[in-house]
């Protein structure tokens, strides 16, 4: 539902004209900005003056600011920069990927432009994924975009012009595309872990030039005897995104891949460390990092979260010692949870929702809210947002009881609802399987 608002200048009715400097100031929603898929902090948290609303409904127009219908299949979380909101899609065969962009205010289309074409798409194998999960990483002025081995390319947001292309950056994803890119000083840095290769890479952001490339040095354990997978694809391919952060006055790269942690120093690429794992594989969320523990989830075969002590004289291989707990309950395989305060928020993909001691990984409250999940966990206002692939959004208070502030439905045939919420200002941006939607009081 597309509303349109009539402003009246109360000043200049009552005959006195803004200054030029008042006039220019620019709107909240002008300056806000999501640039990285789990927000400013890069993990799904915002500040404490972040008010958005905690109630709305599709069919009643109840603070819904718009909605623009969308075409194709996308999973990529909505970012925000210069006013503008971008996000992708692509048929359902992945012969086509296209990037999408609409104006934050009001909601009118500004790009809907087919990026990259391909002849033959590697099939995806399943009915979880699709060929535009990834999402768009910004900064002032541009945005990159991002579609795995199958594309890559940075845009001007005043002129949308692309300013450079890849599509040389090759692995078989086996069921599609799924890391999103980050950026680091003058790099973007991308990951591939595919069912046949698996590396990371850091490309001038200006220019896309590779700056450089890590092969992943896991020691694998399902090789035969003539040192070839004896498994299939699936205990191979990852689709986590990772973080950065400073560890013991060092600049740290903290990754996910399958069976296996790392830490690279995202300057160069270098591995400064790893731990290998057998507890799953197909590692997805994003790793969250406080107080020299690093929370990482294993992945896929029932997830687990460990607790991971990493300091800065952390090198080479980590040794079990350095794993502080390991929580095997109600862990999402896809979705990334929160660590807010003294907190861990998450909600599983089965719909159980628990708050956890990052301490010792025990739940003060482990509840069922309706549905099943893959977004992943938002933390806005003193609220925590759970949205479920039928578009239906539980809020709930963050405390240390568990308490429903409000439930809210965009029901309007919606489905596959894969992609997270952003949080601008006092709005939330919320991808459904056929609507963007801003949620504004």
């Amino acid at each position: 539902m597309n509303r349109s608002v009539l402003l009246i200048p109360i000043l200049a009715i009552s005959g006195f004209a803004l200054s030029p400097a008042v006039a220019e100031q620019p709107s909240e929603l002008q300056t806000a900005q999501w640039l990285d898929w789990r927000g400013p902090n890069a993990d799904g948290t915002v500040t404490a003056s972040s008010r958005p609303p905690t109630e709305w409904d599709a069919e009643s127009g109840k603070n819904i600011a718009w909605s623009v219908p969308l075409h194709g299949l996308g999973h990529s979380t909505p970012i925000v920069v210069d006013g503008q909101v971008w996000i992708t899609a692509a048929t359902l065969d992945g012969k086509k990927q296209s990037v999408v962009s609409v104006d934050l205010e009001s909601g009118e289309k500004l790009v809907d432009r087919v990026l990259f074409v391909n002849a033959k798409p590697d099939p995806l194998s399943n009915d979880v994924n699709n060929y535009a999960a990834p999402s768009c990483v910004a900064e002032p002025g541009r945005v990159y975009v991002h579609f795995g081995s199958y594309g890559t390319a940075a845009i001007d947001t005043a002129t949308k012009k692309v300013l450079w292309e890849r599509r040389d950056l090759e692995c078989n994803h086996w069921r599609g595309p799924g890391s999103s890119p980050i950026l680091f000083g003058d790099l973007l840095i991308v990951s591939f872990d595919g069912a046949d290769v698996q590396y990371m890479a850091g490309l001038n952001k200006n220019t896309g030039e590779t700056i450089w490339k890590t092969e992943r040095s896991t020691p694998w354990d399902d090789l035969d005897k003539n040192g070839k997978p004896s498994s299939d694809g699936d205990f191979r391919k990852a689709f986590s995104t990772p973080i950065i952060t400073e560890i013991g006055g060092q600049t740290q790269m903290i990754s996910v891949a399958s069976k296996c942690f790392f830490g690279y120093d995202p300057l160069t690429g270098k591995e400064l460390w790893q731990h290998f794992h057998s507890a799953g594989h197909t590692g997805s969320a994003r790793p969250l990092f406080k107080d020299g523990v690093a929370y990482l989830n294993t992945g896929y075969s029932k997830a687990q979260l460990w607790a991971l002590r990493i300091d800065g004289q952390t090198k080479g291989e980590v040794s079990s010692d350095a794993v502080i707990w390991k929580r095997t309950k109600n862990i999402p395989n896809r979705g990334t949870p929160v660590l807010i305060g003294n907190r861990i928020y998450a909600v599983d993909d089965g719909g159980i929702a628990t708050c956890l001691d990052p301490a010792t990984g025990d739940d003060l409250w482990r509840e069922r809210v309706k549905s099943t999940y893959s977004a992943s966990t938002v933390c806005a206002g003193g609220n925590l947002y759970f949205l479920n692939l039928k578009g239906h959004t539980t809020v709930v208070k963050q405390s240390d009881t568990f308490e429903v502030v409000a439930e809210n439905s965009l029901e309007r045939g919606e489905h596959d609802c894969g992609a997270s919420i952003a949080v601008v200002g006092n709005s939330l941006l919320i991808r459904t399987g056929g609507f963007l939607y801003r949620i504004a009081e």
